[in-house]
């Protein structure tokens, strides 16, 4: 998953304008309780897809500030309490 959100942002993925839309999708995810629930989104740039089935619990990130760049991934199943996999 960190390997396909880097190639997505470095864009080697989808051509240009499809990036795009799908950068801007991310930067606009409604749900920012997992990785980003602690991060400052007003100087840091969060773009992220989160989830969860029963027993799963996921999210994968696009971290960007002041020029650099952190991909995260976590991906955590098999959860017998769904709320301590977030």
């Amino acid at each position: 998953m960190a390997y396909g959100i880097k190639a997505l942002a470095e864009q080697k993925l989808l051509s240009g304008k499809y990036t795009e839309k799908a950068l801007y999708i991310l930067e606009n995810q409604q749900f920012k309780n997992k990785l980003a629930n602690t991060i400052e989104t007003e100087k840091i740039k969060v773009a992220s897809k989160t989830g969860e089935l029963p027993g799963i619990e996921h999210d994968c990130a696009i971290f960007t500030h002041k020029g650099k760049t952190v991909y995260a991934a976590v991906l955590v199943d098999r959860l017998e309490n769904q709320s301590a996999g977030k």
